[in-house]
């Protein structure tokens, strides 16, 4: 009879053990930063649907006020909201903008960017610019070149 011999190999010896973890620290050093840029454009995608939405909730405030059958009424909108200046629009000014972020559309604002004269049309009552800010960063909107990329306050 034979007799069968049973190997005493109960598990991984060190040196594969060794190389298992090296594998695995090679593709989360190639993995990770990565990743944190993928969380950055996250960010910066959401920060872009926060904007979109202030401009919305703007949009929609000042073309109710030219609605209104009372051009004065609407006058007073705009000059109200270019007269916040660097303290902008929030969310407790108008519904819809979010929490964090607020909007700038003072005049001297609209000048940096490079726009001579009102931030929004007074025939109309579009907007023709403004400026979306949460934190350090910060968007703008000029009508006849959309939106810029997000960029950070130095």
């Amino acid at each position: 009879m034979e007799r069968f011999n049973l190997s005493n190999n109960k598990g991984f010896t060190l040196t594969e053990m060794i190389v298992t973890i090296v594998i695995i620290g090679i593709l989360l050093s190639i993995l990770v930063p990565g990743l944190f840029k993928y969380i950055e454009k996250a960010k910066d995608k959401q920060f872009m649907v926060n904007a979109r939405y202030a401009y919305i909730a703007v949009q929609d405030n000042l073309l109710e006020a030219f609605g209104s059958s009372n051009i004065v009424t609407f006058i007073e909108v705009i000059a109200d909201y270019q007269s916040k200046g660097a303290a902008g629009l929030t969310a407790s000014d108008i519904e819809g903008i979010p929490e964090t972020g607020k909007v700038i559309m003072d005049i001297k604002a609209m000048n940096d960017i490079g726009l001579t004269g009102n931030s929004i049309d007074e025939n109309t009552g579009e907007i023709l610019a403004l400026e979306y800010r949460e934190g350090n960063k910060y968007i703008q909107y000029v009508k006849a070149k959309g939106w810029t990329n997000v960029a950070v306050s130095p």
